[in-house]
């Protein structure tokens, strides 16, 4: 929850003004999900990191993967939203597509319970991956929507 508070919030108007223009995939959620979703993996992520910091098993490992996604999840918001590119936001994601997953396998070697809460993170975190790259692929790099990806006149 500490990163979200202090992400830029897609809410402002520069922000929402951009991401408002953007051609984004007919699988989106619609705003409201995010929070929800959120508040719920942040709340799982804290539960499972505190299970491996508190296990005796071996937790170098795990915890610098985990440290490693945090750092990665903490400034995808920034440069996606903030600095409006898209492109960075997709090199950041991937690097969570790698970093997730393989904290979650190593969470899962100290506490079958802790892998398990970060499950519902690496679908998200997929998810979030193909989001980003329907906005790299169907936006130009200005942040408009391609010619031919762009609204008809009239069409919601």
């Amino acid at each position: 929850l500490t990163g979200a508070r202090f992400s830029p919030s897609p809410n402002h108007p520069t922000i929402k003004k951009w991401y408002d223009g953007l051609s984004k995939a007919p699988w989106n959620p619609p705003p409201w999900v995010f929070p929800i979703v959120w508040t719920s993996l942040y709340t799982m992520m804290g539960v499972a990191s505190y299970l491996v910091w508190w296990s005796s098993a071996p937790r170098l490992v795990p915890m610098a993967l985990y440290t490693l996604q945090l750092l990665l999840n903490f400034a995808w918001s920034p440069v996606f939203f903030g600095m409006q590119n898209a492109t960075l936001g997709m090199v950041i994601v991937s690097g969570m597509m790698i970093s997730v997953p393989a904290c979650t396998y190593s969470f899962y070697g100290v506490s079958t319970i802790a892998g398990s809460l970060l499950v519902p993170y690496v679908a998200w975190t997929a998810l979030a991956t193909s989001l980003n790259a329907w906005v790299v692929l169907k936006n130009s790099p200005d942040g408009e929507p391609s010619p031919e990806h762009a609204p008809i006149v009239g069409e919601s």
